[in-house]
């Protein structure tokens, strides 16, 4: 959260920060709907900050969905509940690269999904293979706009709020109805649209960007819920089996590579397009 703005689009809050979300400045002013003294009040009252945060000012931390981080030291308060998840500490912040990395529940860091999606993306013109790949975290990257709207966890997750399964009881594949389906598929079908309609190239290659990480999270998290107790290891960690994996007997990586071959199918028809 970089700034608040008004109904006619005019700022009155602005929040600066260094990388790792330590902050820099807080202002406010007046504009043509808002008096100074009140844009000062909303700005100091609003909790939404750094990388879209929720901010407890007398503690200086930011709650990440399942813990507390702590900007001045770099680190998290606690474990990762994910078993964490490749990174060199479990208290790490996005693996400390928190600019070309994203961590937007405390639990794991972006670059799988665009590690998968580059992989998938392997043929189509490297302009638009690019925009793909930065799009697909998009959806972690709007996550406070999105969960205002209701709609964040449609990309990541089939169940609301405390539904779903239990980390022990959760099985890691694509659900009856699953809502991330219904996502990557309007996102595909934007995208054609863009390509057919309007010829716009970049425009297509975004929302294959979006809907190509709902598709992941199937595997990501499964049966999981939004805010089940634990979401269990993303499929950055090649290395972690899941109690699922073990009942099936298979190997641990496995769930990456489901995630790998339902991008590469996504993605199969779009490479024939004159890019």
């Amino acid at each position: 959260m970089r700034e608040l703005t008004d109904e006619s689009g005019a700022a009155f809050a602005h929040y600066a920060y260094d990388a790792y979300g330590r902050s820099l400045a807080t202002d406010s002013r007046a504009t043509s709907l808002i008096t100074a003294a009140v844009a000062a009040r909303v700005a100091e009252a609003n909790v939404l900050r750094y990388a879209g945060c929720c901010y407890d000012e007398p503690s200086g931390l930011y709650y990440l969905s399942q813990r507390y981080y702590d900007p001045q030291t770099m680190c998290f308060l606690s474990k990762d509940p994910a078993r964490a998840d490749g990174e060199q500490s479990a208290y790490q912040y996005c693996g400390g690269d928190p600019v070309g990395k994203l961590d937007p529940s405390g639990e794991w860091y972006a670059w799988g999904h665009r590690e998968i999606t580059r992989a998938a993306a392997a043929g189509i013109k490297k302009r638009y293979a690019d925009i793909i790949v930065q799009y697909s975290t998009w959806a972690d990257e709007k996550r406070s706009s999105l969960m205002l709207q209701r709609d964040w966890y449609r990309y990541h997750f089939h169940h609301l709020w405390t539904g779903g399964d239990g980390y022990d009881k959760a099985v890691f594949v694509e659900l009856k109805g699953d809502r991330r389906r219904r996502k990557a598929s309007a996102h595909f079908a934007a995208a054609c649209h863009q390509w057919d309609v309007r010829r716009d190239k970049v425009n297509a290659a975004r929302e294959l960007g979006k809907g190509i990480h709902a598709l992941q999270d199937m595997h990501a998290h499964g049966s999981l819920g939004q805010h089940g107790l634990l979401k269990g290891p993303s499929v950055d960690n090649r290395a972690t089996v899941t109690p699922y994996e073990r009942r099936k007997g298979y190997a641990a990586g496995w769930r990456y590579w489901q995630s790998v071959a339902k991008s590469q199918k996504y993605l199969a028809g779009v490479r024939k397009w004159s890019w």
